[in-house]
């Protein structure tokens, strides 16, 4: 999700790398804990005609959730309507007027006793990667979404180890659109915002502001389709 002058993620000004990674390495430590992925793997076995089967069960650590907490139910559907799987068309707008294209996959879960959304962000897809030309670098980030009852709004962190990215912001709804607000360390204010959001697809737009604070310029748009087989156990 690396924007500001990049396809697959969060615009990164030429950073001091020193600081850079002293930032990356704080909000990993809070975060490692909580990759979807994370886990340990325990040793078991199964019968299945009359043969016995290894099999590898994933202990999450506590991580994942199988809903949300129910006493905030109702506001953590902001972002739990998004739960599941999703296929993306990741689009660049270059400052020359030109775009260029990528596809990924974005991934959402609950987490933490079903009081947070975690997701995971990955252009290109599992299946591509390996594959980009030099000048396309691949993004496998994530994003944990807490709400807070007190503010009433999001506190959004995103993190991309591919380039030592860190992005920290808050999130409310404005006009029917999920808009995050934020800025980068070089105090450029910026905004990624979810809309025209339907039960099996949604659009998300990057956005930087220009000319002294008077316009957005966008950077990034997504299109995003929920897998197949989850939109048909839906309907």
């Amino acid at each position: 999700m690396r924007t500001h002058g990049s396809l697959s993620g969060p615009r990164r000004p030429r950073p001091n790398r020193s600081s850079s990674w002293q930032e990356l390495r704080s909000a990993t430590a809070a975060l490692l804990s909580m990759a979807l992925l994370s886990g340990h793997a325990a040793q078991g076995a199964s019968m299945s005609d009359g043969k016995v089967k290894a099999r590898v069960v994933v202990d999450d650590g506590g991580l994942l959730a199988s809903a949300p907490l129910s006493a905030m139910a109702e506001q953590l559907h902001l972002y739990g309507q998004f739960i599941g799987d999703w296929d993306l068309l990741v689009t660049q707008y270059l400052p020359d007027g030109t775009t260029t294209s990528r596809r990924g996959e974005w991934n959402f879960r609950w987490v933490l006793e079903g009081r947070a959304v975690q997701d995971m962000f990955i252009v290109p897809a599992r299946g591509d990667r390996g594959r980009a030309p030099p000048d396309k670098k691949e993004s496998y980030g994530t994003t944990l979404r807490i709400y807070d009852p007190e503010r009433d709004s999001w506190e959004i962190t995103y993190v991309d180890p591919v380039y030592a990215a860190v992005f920290r912001m808050t999130a409310r709804v404005e006009n029917g659109e999920i808009v995050q607000k934020g800025v980068d360390r070089n105090g450029h204010t910026y905004r990624w915002v979810f809309f025209d959001i339907h039960p099996d697809s949604f659009r998300w737009r990057s956005e930087v502001m220009q000319d002294g604070g008077t316009t957005w310029r966008k950077e990034q748009e997504f299109r995003a389709t929920r897998k197949t087989q989850q939109s048909a156990a839906r309907g």
